[in-house]
């Protein structure tokens, strides 16, 4: 395969993004203007899914400054060097100031999909870092943008090179839909029984203090074991199998693992694990930074720890069961939240949580809502396991075609 090396400033035209105007913020209503912000940029691809929300008003004011489908994002502040591709959903939206669009391509030397496929690969990232380095704090400006060299194939190559890699993230894509309905499954199924205590047999069971009779508010210290991950400095070990993983890696419901994470030997794993006691049907919350974002361990945990910065709750599993607290969990956050303490960064205590209260129905209707939806659970990891597998073979053959190595 033949290759050529560009500059951006080549190949495309580079665009800044705008804050809000001074005294604007975010609509708390979803409006017809979808606010891209650095955090929405990521793997590739622009999330729409908790981006933000302006006015009319808003809107009027930084119209000039959105990105449009076919573009491509690029963080330039905090985490550098984050990629997304616009798709159709994102298309019309505001870009925050901390990232550039690329646009406007030229279509004789780059297919501007398989740039940002290009851009979003690790080495890419490590490059735009280093080119941001050098002020107080590190930014990749327009500029350093323009300057970045890649090396492109033929036009009709990269085209043949993105259809490939995009049947991957198609079916990583409809894996995530089925996960997103199973997940909605689930949560409609715990608002029906539990919030307005339509649960199976409830047409015989009178409301006394607000739930049902038979039914308590308790504390979570009485329904189950509370503790946190290492809190003493722990040596890393190179080439380990063994993870230590902390609030960062717990996000949306699922850990998420990278590239570069912390690394320990055998003997401090099964110490750690020593103390713990980490298993399948644990719930994992995250207690320093982001609070509140909650995760159930439903395979053995063989070979990951956590830092100070996740709570273990061990549920009591002769009073309740992890699906049902689980799911109670999730509905609390905005609790979890106001919980915390501190100022430069928010914390959630072991104290904390188990001082919080849980409305607590009888074991037998814990014991049928675990029935209908532990199915659901298992069909949710063999998904999320898929797509583990998927991203990994597409994340191996994608160097491999872009470096010529493997024919297309």
């Amino acid at each position: 395969m033949k290759f050529t090396t560009y500059r951006l400033n080549e190949i495309c035209d580079a665009k800044s993004g705008k804050r809000l105007p001074l005294g604007s913020d975010f609509s708390k209503e979803i409006t017809k203007y979808k606010y891209i912000r650095a955090r929405d940029i990521k793997q590739g691809k622009i999330d729409v899914s908790n981006c933000g929300y302006i006015s009319e008003e808003v809107k009027k004011k930084i119209s000039k400054y959105i990105i449009e489908e076919n573009d491509v994002a690029i963080t330039i502040v905090a985490n550098i060097g984050d990629v997304g591709f616009c798709g159709q959903d994102a298309s019309g939206a505001n870009l925050t100031e901390n990232a550039v669009r690329l646009t406007n391509f030229n279509p004789q030397k780059c297919f501007s999909k398989y740039l940002a496929y290009y851009l979003a690969q690790p080495c890419l990232k490590k490059y735009m870092e280093g080119l941001a380095i050098g002020a107080a704090q590190a930014k990749l400006g327009i500029y350093k943008v323009n300057q970045i060299k890649v090396q492109l194939p033929l036009v009709e190559e990269q085209k043949k090179i993105t259809s490939i890699i995009e049947n991957y993230d198609n079916l990583i894509e409809n894996n995530n839909k089925r996960i997103k309905i199973l997940e909605q499954m689930v949560e409609n199924l715990y608002k029906e029984w539990f919030v307005r205590f339509r649960f199976p047999g409830h047409e015989t069971v009178p409301i006394e203090n607000g739930i049902p009779k038979g039914w308590r508010i308790d504390k979570i210290e009485n329904i189950s074991n509370v503790t946190d991950g290492v809190h003493n400095t722990i040596q890393d070990t190179p080439n380990s199998p063994y993870l230590l993983l902390s609030c960062k890696n717990i996000k949306d419901g699922k850990i998420q693992i990278g590239e570069n994470e912390r690394t320990i030997d055998e003997k401090t794993f099964f110490t750690l694990r020593k103390r713990t006691q980490l298993s399948k049907g644990d719930i994992l919350i995250t207690s320093v930074g982001t609070i509140g974002d909650v995760h159930l361990l439903n395979q053995e945990p063989s070979y990951i720890e956590f830092q100070r910065s996740v709570a273990i709750i061990k549920p009591n599993k002769e009073l309740v069961n992890s699906c049902y607290l689980y799911e109670t969990f999730k509905s609390m956050r905005k609790e979890f939240e106001n919980a915390a303490h501190g100022a430069a960064q928010q914390c959630l205590f072991i104290g904390d949580i188990n001082r919080m209260k849980v409305c607590l129905p009888p074991f037998k209707i814990c014991q049928l809502f675990e029935k209908k939806v532990q199915q659901i659970y298992d069909l949710i990891l063999t998904l999320s396991n898929q797509c583990d597998n998927l991203i990994k073979q597409r994340d191996l053959l994608l160097p491999r075609l872009m470096s010529g190595k493997l024919a297309v």
